[in-house]
């Protein structure tokens, strides 16, 4: 992973579930990463079809980066409509 790492400007990791994914790439690349949360309402996650399951969405893969040590760089609130490039500009810019 470190050497392909040195060939690219950018990587995104999707889907930390625990705490230690995001230990293992701020260990091999200190200085070198951004915590971003996308986030949207429960109201919201409903009306795009979320079914609360006890013992699968109380899991600790599923809440366990709900608040993680150090927090998120960035929070992007997905409720609404828009497309990704609005939703992720101030990430896109912050990155330049």
């Amino acid at each position: 992973m470190d050497a392909e790492a040195a060939n690219h400007a950018l990587w995104l990791v999707c889907d930390c579930r625990h705490r230690g994914d995001f230990r293992v790439f701020e260990t091999r690349f200190p200085g070198r990463c951004v915590r971003v949360r996308v986030e949207a309402a429960l109201e919201t996650r409903r009306r795009r079809g979320f079914v609360y399951v006890e013992g699968v969405d109380d899991n600790d893969s599923e809440c366990g980066l709900d608040d993680p040590d150090g927090g998120f760089d960035f929070i992007i609130q997905n409720d609404g409509e828009e497309k990704p490039e609005t939703l992720f500009k101030d990430l896109f810019n912050a990155l330049r």
